[in-house]
């Protein structure tokens, strides 16, 4: 049986997808807020997190960007819910790498759908042939899981490429093409030219 952990700080909205989540055969974990939710990750193995946008202490987005961070955790989907689903609500969940981003209140069976779905899709990329590179991207500033590290010239002697430095010293001036209308630059009177 499936575990979901449901962390919303509404007690209707836990009771509702507690009851709607059971009926459809999951086993449910109810969270208050962000850091219960948290906690829960910590003690118990779940399947499916689904998590409000706005909590105290921490929000549903600040929950799914603590999973992606942890090697452990980072393959649960998690699935964001939010009274308002909007352009803004929308990018900030692709921006912490959410599964998907559900309206309250839940219409008919869209929540037990979107969980069910979110069940098959992580199945399916447990069984799928690894490639030893992780299947979730990234974002900037986070290094892929499964990647080679860059090469290291350490004990081979050779050196890794540098950019040039600048010498400091002026660069040769050649004169202009005989017949061009390009004047030739005045010479400088504090610079001299026996250098």
């Amino acid at each position: 049986m499936s575990k979901i952990l449901v962390a919303d700080d509404s007690i209707a909205v836990r009771k509702v997808a507690e009851r709607l989540l059971i009926e459809a055969g999951f086993e449910v974990v109810l969270a208050a807020n962000g850091d219960e939710a948290l906690a829960c990750l910590a003690k118990d193995g779940v399947d499916v997190i689904v998590c409000d946008v706005i909590m105290p202490d921490k929000s549903g987005y600040e929950v799914c960007a603590f999973v992606r961070n942890q090697p452990r955790l980072a393959a649960i989907p998690v699935l964001l819910i939010s009274g308002i689903v909007n352009d803004e609500v929308t990018q900030q969940a692709q921006a912490c790498q959410a599964d998907g981003v559900l309206k309250k209140p839940f219409q008919g069976t869209s929540l037990k759908d979107k969980v069910s779905e979110l069940l098959a899709r992580k199945q399916a990329r447990a069984t799928a042939p690894s490639s030893g590179r992780s299947r979730r991207p990234t974002s900037p500033g986070r290094t892929r899981v499964g990647t080679r590290p860059r090469r290291s010239h350490a004990g081979t002697g050779a050196q890794p490429s540098r950019p040039r430095r600048a010498t400091g010293r002026p660069r040769a001036r050649t004169a202009p093409p005989a017949g061009s209308s390009v004047a030739a630059r005045p010479e400088v009177p504090w610079r001299s030219s026996s250098r």
